[in-house]
C-alpha cells in the first residue's frame, strides 16, 4: 500500500531495454484481437522469489492512495497476481509490457495516471474505472479486459466472461492495437473516453465480444474501418457511427452540429482514420445532425477534442436524423454492427477479395453491386462486405451436350430415367444462365480465380 511520499523505480534496465513484442500470428493479430475471443495476457503470474523486472509488484493486492510514483520498467510497471486498486496519487509510467496489470481485478477510482509508453496500457480480467484521470499510449491494446487464456485460433468463436465498467473519470487512449478491448461485456454510465485508435484494419478503436451497453458519459473513438464497432442496441444513450468513403489524413477535423448549427463535437484525430463513433447526451432521438470534415476550429484542443471557439470551413459529409440507438452516417458496409458477431470477417470459404482481413471487400457474387451489399449474408464476411462484386462472372460457354432425356438408369439408382425426365434440356449449357446457383457453385465456377 502506498499512501504518500515520492517513489522512483527503474527495473530491468527500463522500458527501452525491453524486448519488442511480436504478433501471435500474421496480420498484427494477437490473442486479445479479433480471432481470439478469450484474449491473451502477455503478463505471467510470478512467484514472490522469482527474478523479476517488474516495477511495483505484489502477490495479492497493490493499493495506491497517494504519493508521487515514477516507474520505468522492463516488464509490467505495476503488477499483482490478484488485485490492483488506485484511489489517488500521481503515477508516471513507462513500461516494456503492461503499465498496470492485475490478474483478477483492477480498479481506478482516483489519481492522475500518465502512461507514456507501454505494450498494453491497463489489463485485468475485470476493470472498473470510476474516477481519476488516465492518459495512456500503447503499442497494442490500450485497455484490455482479458483473462489471460491464450486460445489463439482455437478459441475465436467463443466469448469471454471479462468485463470493463466505466462510471466516471477521464480516459484518453492512444493505441496501436484495439483502443478498448473487452473479451466479454462493456458498460459505460459516465465519464469521458477518447480513443485515438489503430490505423490497421486488424484492430478497432472499440472491440468487444458480447455487448457494449452505453447509458451515459461521452465517447469519441476514431480508427480504421475494418473492425469498427458501435455500442450495442441495448444502450439507452444514442450514438452516431461515421464511416468515410476513404481514409482521412491525421489531423483532419470531424465536426457534428445540430440542424440549427449548435456544436455537438469537434474532434481532431492524431492518426489516419476512416471510422468515428460518437456518443453524447447531446445526441437526441428525433433530432437531425450534420457531419462535416476538414475545416478549422478556433477553440482549445485537449486530446483532440475542442472546447470554446467556433468551427468553420469544413465540407459537409452527411445529414442524419436519429431514429435508433445507433445512427449510421456514410457507408456502414463492412462494420461490425452493434452486438454483431466478431471474428468472421473476410473469410468466405477461404476466398476473400483483397487481403482478406479488411472489411468491406468486394462480394464475389454472380451479380455485384446490388442493394444488399453489407447484409449479413452477402459480401466478404458474416457481417457484410462492401459493394461491388465481380459482375456477371458466369462460366464460359460449354460445348453442346447430348439430350439426356433418354439416358439409361445408373446402377443402384431407382427411377433414374424417370427422374431425368424432369430435368431441363441440357443440350446447351447456356440455358443454365437463368438457373439459381448455390454460393459454392458461384465460387467454384469462377473462371478467373480470385483477383
Amino acid at each position: 500500500t502506498v499512501n504518500g511520499g515520492i517513489i522512483s523505480i527503474v527495473s530491468g534496465g527500463g522500458s527501452s531495454a525491453a524486448s519488442s513484442k511480436s504478433s501471435t500470428f500474421p496480420g498484427s493479430m494477437r490473442g486479445g484481437d479479433r480471432f481470439s475471443a478469450a484474449g491473451t495476457s502477455t503478463s505471467s503470474t510470478s512467484s514472490d522469489d522469482s527474478v523479476s523486472t517488474k516495477g511495483l509488484k505484489a502477490g495479492s493486492t497493490v493499493s495506491v492512495n497517494g504519493g508521487s510514483i515514477t516507474i520505468d520498467s522492463g516488464d509490467d510497471a505495476i503488477h499483482s497476481n490478484q488485485n490492483v486498486v488506485v484511489r489517488g496519487g500521481t503515477l508516471s509510467i513507462s513500461a516494456g509490457d503492461d503499465a498496470i496489470h492485475a490478474d483478477t481485478y483492477l480498479e481506478i477510482a482516483g489519481g492522475d495516471i500518465e502512461i507514456a509508453k507501454s505494450y498494453e496500457g491497463i489489463e485485468s480480467k475485470e476493470i472498473v474505472i470510476g474516477g481519476g484521470s488516465i492518459n495512456l499510449v500503447s503499442s497494442d491494446d490500450g485497455i484490455n479486459a482479458a483473462d489471460g487464456t491464450n486460445s489463439e485460433f482455437g478459441g475465436f468463436m467463443s466469448k469471454g466472461n471479462c468485463k470493463l465498467t466505466i462510471g466516471g473519470g477521464y480516459v484518453y487512449v492512444n493505441a496501436g492495437g484495439d483502443g478498448l478491448d473487452v473479451n466479454g461485456n462493456m458498460v459505460m454510465t459516465g465519464g469521458t473516453v477518447i480513443v485515438d485508435g489503430p490505423t490497421n484494419s486488424g484492430n478497432g478503436a472499440v472491440d468487444y465480444d458480447s455487448s457494449f451497453t452505453l447509458n451515459g458519459g461521452t465517447l469519441v473513438a476514431a480508427g480504421s474501418v475494418g473492425m469498427a464497432m458501435a455500442p450495442s442496441s441495448t444502450s439507452s444513450q444514442n450514438s452516431i457511427m461515421i464511416t468515410f468513403d476513404s481514409v482521412q489524413s491525421a489531423g483532419t477535423l470531424v465536426h457534428i452540429e445540430t440542424a440549427g448549427g449548435s456544436e455537438v463535437l469537434t474532434y481532431k484525430p492524431s492518426k489516419t482514420y476512416q471510422s468515428v463513433v460518437v456518443s453524447s447526451p447531446l445526441i437526441k432521438t428525433g433530432e437531425t445532425y450534420v457531419v462535416y470534415f476538414g475545416g478549422s476550429h478556433s477553440g482549445t484542443c485537449t486530446d483532440g477534442v475542442y472546447s470554446g471557439g467556433s468551427y468553420s470551413g469544413g465540407t459537409k459529409f452527411a445529414e442524419v436524423t436519429v431514429t435508433d440507438v445507433v445512427t449510421y452516417a456514410g457507408s456502414s458496409a463492412g462494420q461490425f454492427n452493434a452486438g454483431g458477431m466478431p471474428g468472421m470477417q473476410g473469410m468466405p470459404g477461404g476466398m476473400p477479395n483483397g487481403d482478406g482481413m479488411n472489411a468491406g471487400g468486394r462480394g464475389n457474387r454472380m451479380n455485384g453491386g446490388n442493394p444488399m451489399d453489407g447484409n449479413a449474408m452477402n459480401g466478404n464476411g458474416m457481417t457484410g462486405g462492401g459493394g461491388g462484386g465481380n459482375v456477371n462472372m458466369m462460366p464460359p460457354e460449354m460445348p453442346d451436350m447430348p439430350d439426356m432425356h433418354g439416358m439409361p438408369g445408373m446402377p443402384g439408382s431407382q427411377g433414374s430415367n424417370q427422374n431425368m425426365q424432369n430435368m431441363p434440356n441440357m443440350q446447351n449449357m447456356q440455358d443454365m444462365r437463368n438457373m439459381p446457383m448455390p454460393p459454392d457453385m458461384n465460387r467454384n465456377m469462377n473462371p478467373y480465380g480470385n483477383p
